[in-house]
């Protein structure tokens, strides 16, 4: 009986392995990522691993209306948290803000709808990838906001939409 469930906790490990090195060498071929040695590319499979999961089950909660968003594995899913930071410089620019700002407060007798996606109407466009040959300028986000400043204003001052 032990050796029948040996064998059954081995191969259910086995089928979970071969899929999860299917979806790594599936997300290496779509992103071209190649590693130099092969221990660099198992800790890189770990991380991807642990961020694919982390992505799974923030997706469960949001099936269960925990979040009011989906999360999937891009370009950055072979990275750690710290790496991204370092990418894109986080934080940095956020240490000292202003704690003197305003807060809006909108009318009591207003109401808001459950959600919008201001896409689907057109007021903004799809998220955009801001590194598509690898390079980085340390300015997308500025990019990116203006973008969709001006795509707001322009939807709601002319009703000219973004369907791009």
């Amino acid at each position: 009986m032990k050796l029948l469930l040996f064998l059954i906790a081995s191969l259910a490990i086995a089928v979970i392995g071969d899929e999860n090195n299917t979806s790594w060498e599936a997300w290496k071929s779509k992103y071209g990522r190649v590693y130099a040695t092969e221990e660099e590319d198992l800790y890189r499979n770990a991380v991807f691993l642990r961020n694919v999961n982390t992505i799974e089950r923030h997706n469960a909660e949001a099936d269960n209306g925990l979040h009011g968003h989906y999360l999937r594995a891009n370009q950055f899913a072979d990275l750690l948290k710290i790496e991204i930071e370092a990418l894109f410089k986080y934080g940095s620019q956020f240490q000292n803000h202003d704690s003197d700002s305003a807060t809006f407060l909108r009318p009591a007798n207003y109401r808001l709808p459950e959600s919008v996606d201001w896409r689907k109407i057109g007021a903004v466009t799809g998220v955009k990838n801001q590194y598509p040959n690898g390079t980085k300028c340390g300015s997308c986000w500025a990019f990116a906001a203006v973008r969709n400043s001006l795509s707001s204003f322009s939807y709601i001052f002319t009703n000219l939409s973004f369907k791009a």
